[in-house]
């Protein structure tokens, strides 16, 4: 409605466009105003700078009362953002630098608003927002002026300086991104690992492949092996094969997992010997980079057949079944079959989930005749499996499965697989957190309580409703379940170390802890999850987080997901998460993050 009143211009209008910028109005009504200003006062510049500069105005309506100057891009503009620049304190002047470089060309801005703050007296947020404004235009100057500068990036900064040379794309941008690595340190090289694969220039991978695998710096390491996971280069194999006798065995896995995009015999011939390895991480890993080194060829499908079927090492069943089970389960049900009632429970989960793929009524007479003796996680998975292939949900409860069965067995079509796996209602039986059913009797439940948790919502903060909801799952437990409780910032603390059974004693103990909990400091989700997935006998996580991961050993969101995926991989931990009031970015980290370990995300 406000943004109408730029189409009735009179002067009570105007009155009423001034007391709206004036009053206690929320945000979206306030930047409405003044697109109405803009639209019919002759004056709107200097009324929007007024806007800007008003004592303890709200920071996000002082952005847009500049940015409304700035979308012009005349000197009129200008030079008033000029003089507000001028006027304002540091933490103004950034943004209003950032609002300045982004709206006009850097041959206006360059001597004014970015050289003056190229230096290592200005305020680091001011040289960051120069070095952006230097990044965005692709300006050369910028790998001169990085360099220089690295050795007063502070580690928390260093991050987004190696992103700044990504558009670069070339190999001046390597170089800079590895001279700013240096200078902060561990802290950096996770951005390394994610900015370098994106630089295009077949340059990078020449010197990714003859220097970059040999490096000193580990992190120069990880990031050319990350970049060859997609790249092909001859000169690659050696260095790569070298890498997969490491002693250190993350760097023995990326590298094989590099071999499987590099071509020729050899390559296919050195993959093939490693399936004996004794490391069941390096065999098992070995298995899917032949798998994609030799594209699926009915060789590799007729061999891992065999390994889904004989090997003596259930990791390796495992990773066989995942890669056969979504083009080639009809021809290896039968090894599917004998798998699930394997000793191992993760075997049999897997095999669970690969005969969901066999799309007919004789594999849910299989899998209801395995729900009688199932137990455990896999039982759970189990139920999901039958939930897969017929569309209904009868949770644990194996008369009321068999019962429907025998009475619709005749005429009921399976329908066909679910693209996307579809959230329901919990089930009768079922604890509920969330709207995710704890389908496990030992889980662990890792919450955030950074600053951030402490604002409001509706009502009460976020923090006393993730609380809140947590004590009223654990009400829900019975005595044979067992749980644990993860409570995280900057630093993470358990409840127990192991898990607690959810007796009366147990629970109020966990009530009182869970009571004590204060909001403050930051968000290590990566040390948190390490933590989770290290306790005894643990089969399930939920992840609660309201913002992106800022603490920790790992604070890049793709590589957090890369390790725990990892770490995870047979253990089949089903993680699943909860974002309070999250979006873009960090809502596609926690989707990720519980679609690649078994589990589900919601958003609340």
């Amino acid at each position: 409605m406000i943004r109408g009143l730029a189409y009735t211009p009179d002067a009570t209008v105007l009155k009423l466009i001034d007391h709206v910028l004036a009053g206690p109005y929320s945000y979206p009504d306030q930047s409405a105003a003044l697109y109405a200003l803009k639209k019919f006062d002759i004056d709107w510049r200097r009324r929007a700078l007024d806007v800007a500069t008003r004592p303890n105005q709200n920071v996000s309506l002082k952005q847009a009362a500049y940015r409304a100057i700035a979308t012009v891009k005349d000197d009129v503009g200008f030079e008033l953002l000029v003089k507000a620049f001028e006027e304002e304190d540091d933490r103004g002047r950034n943004g209003l630098l950032s609002v300045i470089t982004t709206s006009y060309p850097l041959e206006k801005t360059y001597e004014r608003f970015v050289e003056p703050y190229l230096t290592k007296s200005a305020a680091m947020n001011l040289r960051s927002s120069a070095m952006r404004a230097l990044s965005r235009e692709k300006d050369s100057r910028f790998h001169q002026h990085a360099r220089r500068l690295a050795e007063e990036v502070p580690p928390y900064q260093a991050g987004y300086w190696i992103t700044y040379a990504e558009p670069f794309g070339n190999l001046e941008a390597l170089k800079t991104m590895i001279a700013i690595a240096t200078a902060a340190g561990d802290k950096a090289s996770s951005y390394l690992t994610r900015s370098v694969p994106k630089l295009t220039d077949p340059a990078v991978t020449e010197w990714l492949t003859e220097r970059g695998l040999t490096h000193e710096m580990k992190g120069v390491r990880d990031a050319a092996l990350a970049a060859l996971r997609t790249q092909s280069h001859p000169a690659a194999v050696d260095p790569l094969k070298k890498l997969v006798k490491s002693p250190d065995r993350e760097t023995a896995r990326r590298a094989i997992e590099s071999l499987g995009v590099q071509k020729g015999d050899g390559v296919v011939k050195f993959l093939r010997k490693l399936w004996t390895a004794r490391d069941p991480l390096i065999a098992s890993e070995a298995l899917g980079a032949s798998w994609k080194a030799e594209s699926g060829s009915g060789k590799i499908v007729a061999d891992l057949i065999k390994v889904a079927k004989r090997s003596r090492a259930w990791e390796m069943r495992l990773i066989a079944m995942g890669l056969l089970k979504v083009a080639h389960a009809q021809e290896v049900k039968d090894v599917l079959v004998a798998n699930a009632r394997h000793k191992r429970g993760q075997v049999r989960s897997e095999a669970y989930d690969a005969l969901t793929y066999v799309r007919e009524k004789e594999t849910v007479d299989f899998l209801l005749r395995r729900l009688e003796s199932e137990k455990g996680r896999s039982l759970y998975d189990l139920v999901d499996a039958l939930v897969d292939l017929t569309g209904f949900d009868y949770g644990r409860n194996a008369k009321n499965w068999s019962s429907w069965w025998k009475r619709v067995r005749g005429e009921y079509p399976l329908p066909p697989k679910p693209k996307v796996k579809k959230r329901s209602a919990p089930p009768a039986g079922y604890a509920s957190y969330y709207g995710i059913a704890v389908r496990s009797n030992r889980v662990a439940f890792v919450i955030d309580i950074s600053g951030s948790m402490s604002s409001r919502g509706t009502g009460v903060s976020k923090i006393q409703k993730a609380k809140d909801n947590l004590k009223g799952v654990l009400e829900q437990f019975t005595a044979d379940t067992r749980f644990g409780i993860i409570a995280f910032e900057s630093r993470v603390t358990a409840f127990q170390s192991e898990l607690l059974r959810a007796n009366r004693n147990g629970k109020k103990e966990a009530n009182d802890w869970v009571d004590a909990l204060k909001a403050t400091s930051g968000t290590n989700v990566y040390d948190a999850l390490i933590m989770a997935l290290d306790l005894p006998s643990v089969d399930t996580v939920f992840l609660l987080s309201d913002g992106a991961p800022s603490a920790g050993a790992i604070t890049d969101q793709d590589e957090i997901i890369r390790v725990i995926t990892s770490k995870n991989r047979f253990r089949r931990i089903r993680i699943n998460t909860i974002g309070i009031s999250v979006a873009g970015g960090t809502a596609k980290f926690m989707k990720e993050l519980a679609e690649r370990n078994f589990g589900e995300f919601v958003s609340r």
